[in-house]
């Protein structure tokens, strides 16, 4: 079979998957649901950029590795790096426990870099962070902290940015990839 890649995100995002009786509906069941079912539809590798819980897809790519759990590989992010209040709360919940399930809120480089840190240590192979969330923006500092953290590791990072301030701060903190990144030009559209 040739190989297929996805490299956005498999697992479910676990702010919806609250303790429901049936298990079906548990995020482990899901992870690995959906793992089966990108496998069986011809996908190779994909890259998790968040949304699996407290490190479900860094398990759930371990598990597959060991021949458990059917599945593609996966290149897991583990949780998302974010301004404070983490990503999209206000339409789901300020609840610091729900938050830390999903993101590492960062306030200042030396948070970046921690963070990083954090993540290098449970085993991911992709760092994800949040440029811009509302009115929550990271500065080119924090980003900047977290790519030069994450490549001393040899990792890369994939940032969510869609305004122009966003995306500008990321290019600027020489992020390897902008996922949604569309908002209106910034200066290194100007520039080609």
């Amino acid at each position: 079979m040739p190989s297929t890649s996805f490299t956005h995100h498999v697992s479910p995002c676990t702010f919806f998957a609250a303790d429901h009786p049936d298990h079906r509906h548990s995020p482990s069941f899901r992870l690995a649901s959906n793992a089966k079912d990108l496998l069986e539809a011809g996908f190779t590798t994909v890259r998790n950029l968040g949304h699996s819980g407290v490190d479900g897809d860094i398990t759930l790519r371990d598990q597959i590795g060991r021949g458990l759990v059917p599945g593609p590989r996966i290149l897991a992010a583990g949780r998302k790096i974010t301004p404070l209040g983490g990503q999209g709360v206000a339409r789901l919940s300020t609840d610091d426990a729900i938050l830390r399930q999903e993101f590492i809120p960062i306030s200042g480089p030396v948070e970046a870099e921690r963070a990083v840190g954090d993540l290098v240590l449970v085993g991911v192979d992709v760092i994800k962070i949040v440029a811009d969330d509302d009115d929550r923006l990271m500065t080119r500092d924090e980003i900047g902290a977290i790519v030069r953290a994450a490549h001393q590791a040899r990792l890369r990072v994939a940032v969510h940015a869609t305004t122009v301030a966003g995306i500008q701060a990321s290019i600027d903190g020489g992020v390897d990839s902008i996922e949604h990144g569309n908002g209106e030009r910034c200066d290194a559209d100007r520039d080609a």
